[in-house]
């Protein structure tokens, strides 16, 4: 009943094949159509942007960077509700107060890649004690955090209760819908979160970061032989949603 996909490195790559998703997704009979929605790190303004511009299917829903946004696109409108729960234990202005007190070789990202709950840095090849350092040091100023590290570079520090998994989840319970109809699809380790919700079916493409790999060897998801949307595909294949 519902398919959240990543983007980067999912659903867009290297290659030419959107239009071969958005042929196989559009040519589903209306009836056995899931709900889709694109679950990225992107914001919601250049997800619909991109979306567009690489002919892909127009979603349902967009869940917009790093979980910490819920788009209803049919709507054209924030889910205003879902926000409101971030805002529990979180204060960006200690969380960038800790980070420049580290110092740890951080790089800000750019201003359209930040907002009120989400404080983004490049940090290259951290390590575990790195990332353990920024917990403990968050929690020691009151700073209860959800720290996601991606792809050997990408740092997002969000409020406890934010990430693409956890914004999935309120989703779905809000339109009442079970973790067991839901598809997930991703390729690095932001898009952990979705694949350790109790339930879901996965599709890990061929092309995906260690850290997914990693996470995702002992559950019950699909790891594609195909790349990006090839990899998509054939994962919905296996799960029948496409035949």
């Amino acid at each position: 009943r519902f398919f959240s996909s990543d983007l980067d490195g999912t659903l867009l790559g290297k290659s030419d094949s959107c239009e071969v998703f958005h042929h196989s997704w559009n040519g589903l009979e209306k009836s056995r159509l899931p709900l889709l929605c694109y679950n990225t790190g992107r914001t919601v303004e250049d997800t619909l942007s991109v979306a567009k511009k690489n002919c892909l299917p127009e979603p349902d829903f967009i869940i917009g960077e790093v979980g910490t946004r819920i788009y209803n696109a049919k709507e054209g409108r924030d889910i205003e509700e879902f926000t409101r729960t971030l805002s529990e234990g979180w204060d960006l202005n200690l969380v960038e107060e800790v980070m420049q007190e580290l110092n740890l070789g951080q790089e800000p990202q750019p201003g359209n890649s930040q907002n009120e709950f989400k404080s983004s840095w490049y940090l290259d090849n951290a390590n575990l004690e790195q990332i353990s350092l920024i917990r403990m040091s968050l929690e020691e100023v009151g700073v209860e955090a959800n720290i996601v590290y991606s792809c050997l570079r990408y740092l997002d520090i969000l409020p406890k209760r934010a990430n693409k998994g956890h914004a999935l989840f309120w989703l779905l319970a809000r339109l009442q819908i079970k973790t067991e109809e839901t598809i997930v699809a991703g390729d690095s380790g932001n898009d952990t979160a979705m694949f350790l919700l109790r339930g879901v079916k996965g599709i890990v493409v061929a092309n995906a970061q260690p850290e997914l790999y990693e996470i995702t060897s002992h559950l019950p998801v699909y790891h594609a032989e195909g790349k990006e949307v090839y990899g998509v595909l054939e994962g919905l294949e296996y799960y029948g949603v496409l035949k």
